[in-house]
């Protein structure tokens, strides 16, 4: 029998790629095997089909040969090497099963499972409690298996039973850890770890973070935090991929532990953001008890972020969800049969002349769903008051591909966070590195992929353009302009260019004119380019500017040989001028009768002003509840994305498709059939019986979503160099505020998931000095105030802020932000304004 071990990705001496290797051939256990150079013995063991147990190793994980028991017997080496580690040599006589490998085996696993619970694992009659207790018991502390959350997909139970092992002969060592509670997520009870090192590795390998690691030696190792910190502490993503690869029950999910295990596992897409990632939902009994991401070619490639790996499963099931219809009856929602509900809507949207009535819907709702909510505003209501939240749209003439994440040379970000807002992106930009792409970034803060690039441009809040100004001047000032002379518009472009000055730009900016120097040769180097342009940069200051200035880049990288694509990165539920529009027309009474699908009109100010008190009539179509419930009259329950079908367009310009792996909540329904239901009530019938009849109309309606455009004309163009944020006598600081990508369908998702309450704290962050200065510490109640308005924080030291910034991350619908920005810029994306401090006294 010959077999040929593939797939196996292993890291090579790049001068070696291209020459012919020698392919190894191996006898495992009288069957011979070829398998490619590098090879470990376990992969080619399990390529002929033959089992051995195995509790360290991990797919996708480097060799680590810790746990010893994919031990085995090789010829003419000495020991029992551990299969997982040891390198496939030619020639190589392998024997996975004889007498005292078995032996070996029993012994080593009884050493583990001596500091391990486990008197269920070798108990003589555990076979009646698996006959008579066929369910886990729920417990908030394990101290057996039938109370463990693994209990049913327990590996330390299958290698029990694949070792033979009936007894443990050595005295059991409990570690009495408290269990760890204080982080959001998932629980972790120490007391069941087994130092297999996996969830290590795959923090430190995979995500990048490095959140946890070993400590001490010996008997008292335990995996934990640098200083025994709380992760929140420590840059921990709350990704989940720990709690993925436990082989026990020492890491479990807070939520899902206390549900049934799951009867089946049904195949979607995550639509909490605009990326896309398959994942898969378990269902148990009718309900959404989990969600993990699939294996397979995607774009998260078996991984997820916070939102995929835990929020689903919360946001289905929360106690603020809106499972039947509601009506205004005596100054109170009360329940309401759907029939009555949508006559209400219907009758009260009559009284209204079309010019007074608005429609609003989040980018975040699906395709079908945008359709049907933009036919219902022209054909039934007649009204041209349509606003669909999206960011501004100055990046549409650039591709949007991300096919340069797996094959290019050169990855450029500006003002893109990726750790926080597209937390895969992220991640995939990190595996471009592991295979040898640079990385460049710019930007006013460090972000955590700055441990990954060859160059870090910092600037001021707002130095976006000057630092990509200073780049476009370090590719002209480097000679051989000869090859951008074919570009049009070159000369008059050189021209404007001349008059720069790389060291003004650099002061201007606050930018390294070295680092600024380093990056243009990287990216004059570099035969593949993407551009990442981020949530950050937007902003009525530097827009356009900026653009303009991406695109002179990207023209004359071109034109010196590289291919370079740029990408715009959106996130969902941003405001938008329609948006502004809209809620104008209603501060001003012109709009009196609203439509909204989601929670859309936030508090203005922190005094707790609401617009939609201006509203005469409101109806409401959303899933959860909001802040929109004193002012609605009616409220119509619609499905959550595990509740039903639908598409939307991801970031890369694909659809997507999502699948109900529950039926809707109580009466709730899709949101195209909701609104269909009030169209007929008002006299327009679309004919739409089921999706596929409303799919159809996709092409006439639209909206199309991401727009990927034409190319824009490849003309070299000057651009406005616009002035950075500098702080002054009476606003000495300058408050940034980070892109908060938790957000749903308008709602702030820690308004329905208390974890993420946890990770947006709503804090300011100061440096050390900076609170040296103001005479702060940490935890101090302080008053922040600008020249729009003021709002209350709460003071957190951070070694990454810099000097003289303040730095907050609060959701764009933040009433605190709100007002510090001004309701006027906030459509524009603009993160940034200067600011005061004040510590409020007693």
């Amino acid at each position: 029998m010959r077999c040929v071990q593939r797939g196996l990705q292993v890291r090579r001496d790049p001068g070696s790629l291209g020459r012919r290797q020698r392919v190894p051939t191996l006898t495992i256990d009288g069957i011979e095997v070829e398998v490619e150079e590098g090879a470990m013995v376990l992969s080619a063991i399990r390529s002929v089909g033959i089992e051995i147990p195995t509790l360290c190793h991990q797919d996708g994980l480097s060799p680590y040969g810790a746990c010893r028991l994919c031990i085995v017997e090789i010829e003419g080496m000495r020991g029992f090497p551990a299969s997982c580690s040891t390198p496939a040599k030619d020639g190589m006589v392998v024997r996975t099963n004889t007498l005292r490998v078995q032996q070996l085996r029993r012994a080593v696993l009884e050493l583990i499972l001596s500091e391990h619970p486990s008197g269920c694992l070798v108990c003589e009659r555990k076979q009646e409690c698996e006959d008579f207790r066929g369910h886990t018991g729920k417990s908030g502390v394990v101290t057996g298996c039938m109370f463990c959350p693994k209990r049913d997909d327990c590996e330390l139970r299958e290698l029990v039973e694949k070792v033979g092992l009936s007894e443990i002969r050595f005295e059991p060592m409990h570690k009495s850890l408290p269990v760890e509670r204080l982080d959001p997520f998932f629980d972790r009870d120490y007391n069941l770890c087994v130092l297999c090192g996996r969830c290590v590795r795959v923090c430190q390998e995979v995500r990048g973070a490095g959140t946890i690691a070993f400590a001490n030696r010996g008997r008292k190792t335990r995996v934990t935090t640098a200083f025994e910190k709380l992760h929140l502490d420590m840059g921990c993503q709350f990704c989940g991929a720990c709690v993925d690869v436990c082989p026990t029950g020492a890491l479990s999910d807070r939520t899902s532990k206390w549900e049934p295990q799951p009867e089946k596992m049904v195949r979607s897409t995550c639509a909490l953001c605009p990326v896309g990632c398959a994942v898969q939902v378990g269902v148990a009994q009718g309900r959404v008890v989990k969600s993990t991401a699939t294996d397979g070619e995607s774009v998260n490639s078996g991984q997820v972020c916070v939102l995929g790996r835990f929020c689903i499963h919360e946001l289905t099931n929360t106690q603020k969800r809106v499972s039947v219809p509601l009506v205004r009856k005596f100054d109170n929602l009360l329940k309401s049969s759907w029939d009555e509900a949508v006559a209400s809507a219907a009758e009260g949207l009559a009284k209204f002349k079309p010019a007074e009535i608005a429609v609003m819907f989040p980018k975040s709702v699906m395709l079908e769903e945008a359709v049907a909510l933009s036919r219902f505003a022209g054909q039934a209501l007649k009204t041209q008051n349509v606003s669909q939240l999206s960011p501004p749209q100055k990046w549409d003439l650039f591709d949007a591909s991300l096919a340069s994440l797996q094959d290019g040379d050169c990855v450029l970000l500006i003002g893109a966070d990726l750790t926080e807002t597209h937390p895969i992106l992220g991640l995939n930009v990190k595996r471009a590195t592991d295979r040898g792409a640079k990385l460049l970034t710019v930007d006013a803060l460090p972000v955590f992929l700055d441990r990954f690039a060859s160059a870090k441009i910092a600037t001021r809040p707002g130095g976006y353009v000057l630092s990509v100004a200073g780049l476009v001047k370090s590719l002209l000032d480097a000679g051989d302009t000869k090859r951008y002379e074919g570009l049009d518009g070159f000369k008059e472009f050189a021209g404007w260019a001349s008059q720069l000055s790389l060291g003004d730009l650099g002061a201007a900016g606050a930018v390294d004119v070295g680092e600024l120097k380093r990056a243009a040769g990287i990216l004059r180097s570099a035969p593949k380019v993407l551009v990442m342009v981020g949530p950050e940069v937007g902003s009525e200051a530097t827009g356009e500017p900026l653009s303009t200035a991406v695109n002179d880049l990207r023209l004359l990288l071109g034109a010196g040989g590289s291919r370079c694509e740029v990408v715009s990165l959106d996130t969902r539920d941003d405001f938008d001028a329609d948006w502004l529009k809209t809620v104008k027309d209603i501060q001003s009474k012109r709009v009196r009768a609203l439509v909204m699908a989601g929670d859309l009109v936030p508090e203005l100010s922190t005094d707790g002003e609401n617009l939609l008190a201006n509203l005469d009539f409101l109806v409401v179509i959303d899933a959860h509840r909001g802040s929109y419930a004193p002012y609605a009259d009616v409220v119509l329950p619609s499905a959550f994305i595990t509740e039903k079908s639908g598409s939307f367009v991801a970031i890369d310009g694909r659809k997507r498709e999502i699948e109900p792996a529950v039926r809707p909540l109580g009466q709730a329904k899709p949101g195209w059939e909701v609104v269909s239901l009030l169209a007929k009530a008002l006299g327009a019938d679309f004919g739409w019986e089921d999706l596929e009849s409303i799919r159809r109309d996709l092409s006439v309606d639209g909206p199309k979503g991401a727009a990927l455009g034409k190319r824009p004309p490849a003309v070299l163009a000057p651009f406005e160099l616009s002035a950075v944020a500098r702080p002054s006598g009476e606003w000495p600081l300058v408050l940034v505020n980070r892109h908060n990508a938790h957000l749903y369908n308008g709602h702030w998702i820690g308004d329905l998931v208390s974890g993420i309450a946890s990770l947006d704290d709503g804090c300011v962050r100061l440096s050390r000095r900076t609170c040296d200065e103001l005479g702060l510490k940490d935890g101090d109640d302080v008053k922040v105030v600008a020249e729009h308005g003021r709002a209350s924080a709460v003071v957190r030291l951070d070694a990454t802020v810099p000097d003289g910034l303040a730095v907050s991350r609060w959701p764009a619908n933040d009433p605190r932000l709100l007002s510090l920005l001004g309701i006027d810029v906030v459509p524009m994306g603009r993160n940034y304004v200067p600011v005061r401090i004040e510590r409020i006294k007693g």
